[in-house]
């Protein structure tokens, strides 16, 4: 290809990124979701019961931690992402833990049965 040619593709490609406005990464649906989730995490993390507040996986082995995330019984998938029934207010050691020991996590009743995984009841 001739130098001309490829400078004038190199321009008018220039051109085009100048007046495109980028790929979000994001949907704006999927932007709005994430806030509200983040949201009702801390609140549902501030307005916990004292009794609570502590990591219920942790306190098993005698470890006194305060719960600072929040896990998915059910999963998160569509709706459940949102809907705080399903929700455990965890330590990220204890969450760390559940998501390692998946059958004694299940006996606890800290996750679901497999069938149920992602499933709205």
């Amino acid at each position: 290809m001739k130098k001309e040619v490829f400078n004038k593709r190199v321009k008018s490609a220039r051109k085009l990124q100048a007046t495109q406005k980028p790929i979000r990464t994001v949907s704006k649906s999927k932007l709005l979701v994430k806030v509200l989730y983040r949201n009702a995490v801390a609140e549902f993390l501030a307005n916990l019961p004292q009794e609570k507040q502590i990591c219920p996986v942790l306190l098993r082995s005698v470890k006194i931690v305060c719960a600072t995330e929040v896990h998915h019984t059910r999963g998160r998938l569509g709706k459940l992402l949102l809907d705080k029934r399903y929700w455990l207010a965890v330590s990220a050691e204890g969450h760390r833990w559940i998501h390692d020991h998946p059958d004694e996590a299940r006996a606890h009743g800290w996750l679901c049965a497999k069938k149920d995984w992602n499933k709205q009841p």
